[in-house]
């Protein structure tokens, strides 16, 4: 249905928002290339076996900092 499809679009944008902002707050504060950000979201997502959008909610609340 299109209201399935909006929602799943809205969730789409929304994780690349926060993917965005947790990429750029790693750069920022940890000197990391937007390539390493991207790993570093990557690799811990499949580490905890969760989500990139969680991984980078959690980056964003200071609960997941690198190594």
């Amino acid at each position: 249905s299109m209201g399935n499809q909006a929602r799943e679009l809205e969730e789409r944008l929304e994780t690349r928002r926060l993917m965005d902002r947790a990429k750029g707050m790693l750069m920022d504060q940890h000197s990391m290339s937007e390539v390493e950000a991207f790993k570093f979201i990557q690799k811990s997502a499949m580490d905890s076996r969760t989500t990139m959008k969680q991984v980078a909610e959690h980056v964003l609340s200071g609960a997941i900092v690198p190594g």
